[in-house]
C-alpha cells in the first residue's frame, strides 16, 4: 500500500511543480512581449522582431535579473523547474511500471483505475473477471484503497 501513497503524493507534486512552471513560463512571455513586442508568428513564418537592441537588452536583463527572495533568475528558476518536472515524471512512470508487476488485488485495481484510467466500476470488474474470483470480493479491496483513488479523483477534476 505504501507504493500507492508514494504514487499519488508524486502525481500530486507533479501537478503543482507543473503549475509553477506554467507561471514562471507566463512571466517569461510577459517580459518578451513587454519589451521585445513579439507575441508569436504562425507556424512557419518568420518573426519580426524589433531593431531596438535595447528593448531586447532590457528583455535580457529581466530575465538573468536575481529575484532577492528566491536567489536565482527567471530563466534559472525555469531550468530548475522545467528538470523537477521531467524529474517527477520519470520516477512516476517508474512507479507505474513496478505497479503494473506487482500482485494483489489492491495494486491491480489501483493501476487500473489511477495508471489506466478505468473507472472503478469497470476496474472491479476487470480485476474479478482477470482472477476468477466475484465482483463482490474485489469490492472488499477496492474499500482498503478507496481513501488513494478518491484523492485521485478530486485531483484529476
Amino acid at each position: 500500500m505504501q507504493s500507492i501513497r508514494i504514487h499519488s503524493n508524486l502525481k500530486k507534486e507533479l501537478q503543482i511543480v507543473q503549475i509553477k512552471l506554467d507561471m514562471l513560463l507566463n512571466k517569461k512571455i510577459e517580459l518578451h512581449t513587454k519589451y521585445v513586442g513579439v507575441k508569436s508568428a504562425p507556424l512557419g513564418e518568420k518573426v519580426q522582431c524589433s531593431n531596438d537592441v535595447d528593448k531586447f537588452a532590457l528583455y535580457m536583463h529581466e530575465l538573468t535579473k536575481i529575484n532577492e527572495i528566491t536567489g536565482l533568475s527567471l530563466d534559472k528558476e525555469i531550468e530548475i523547474t522545467t528538470n523537477e518536472v521531467n524529474n517527477l515524471r520519470y520516477y512516476i512512470n517508474l512507479i507505474e511500471y513496478q505497479l503494473k508487476e506487482l500482485k494483489g488485488y489492491e495494486y491491480d485495481l489501483y493501476y487500473k483505475i489511477a495508471v489506466l484510467g478505468l473507472s472503478i466500476t469497470k476496474a472491479v470488474e476487470n480485476v474479478a473477471e482477470k482472477n476468477n474470483v466475484s465482483d463482490m470480493t474485489i469490492w472488499t479491496y477496492y474499500n482498503r484503497i478507496k481513501k488513494e483513488v478518491k484523492k485521485l479523483k478530486i485531483r484529476n477534476n
